[in-house]
């Protein structure tokens, strides 16, 4: 099965039926085989990127999608145990502009740690090492309308340096950005190295 049929089953254990798909290598290819996501019980929509725009500036020019709704993103090359209804209303309790889902670093010792304040909220990302535990950032997140609005139309932008890090500099940044502390499972397929990690953990029941 494609690993992205795992993340649709998740989104429709939540009742998120309504999929915009960020294309741009082989896009075609994922186009062609997924079709309008009826086969998954889905309905998908694609915005491909002729020119890559980065992890900001892609899903800024998918926005034209939801509007002025907050929207929930995920990296397509994630296996994960989230709940995500939690992780929803969490966000919506804080009002703040973006919501990460984090880890405890574990064995995810080769992640960018994050670092968060007693109230949860994101004070660094990565940097000078601190005395308080780092989280490594599991590629699930909310973000509201004004949290995209950071990055222009049309134009390349890194989700981390021209949103979160952004953020963290301004004067509006105390409570804008949320960490959301998960322990379910998690990898992130993107060497052959960890998909080969990741058939072996099925079949090992994990």
């Amino acid at each position: 099965r494609p690993v992205i049929a795992y993340l649709f089953d998740l989104l429709k254990q939540y009742g998120i039926k309504e999929i915009v798909l960020n294309l741009h290598h082989l896009g075609d290819l994922i186009r062609e085989n997924l079709g309008d996501g009826s086969r998954y019980s889905v309905r998908i929509s694609y915005s491909p990127e002729e020119e890559l725009l980065g992890t900001g500036g892609g899903i800024r020019q998918a926005s034209r999608f939801w509007g002025e709704e907050d929207i929930l993103v995920i990296n397509g090359d994630n296996l994960l145990e989230l709940n995500l209804e939690r992780l929803i209303l969490y966000h919506k309790a804080s009002s703040a502009a973006a919501t990460m889902a984090l880890k405890p670093m574990g064995a995810h010792s080769d992640y960018t740690p994050i670092y968060l304040d007693q109230n949860s909220n994101v004070v660094a990302i990565g940097g000078k090492k601190r005395s308080t535990p780092g989280y490594a950032f599991i590629g699930a997140q909310i973000l509201t309308p004004a949290f995209l609005k950071q990055f222009p139309r049309a134009r390349p932008g890194c989700l981390i340096k021209d949103g979160y890090r952004k953020l963290l500099r301004s004067r509006k940044s105390p409570g804008q950005i949320k960490g959301f502390i998960t322990s379910g499972y998690w990898r992130e397929i993107s060497t052959f190295q960890r998909y080969r990690d990741a058939n072996m953990d099925f079949l090992r029941g994990r």
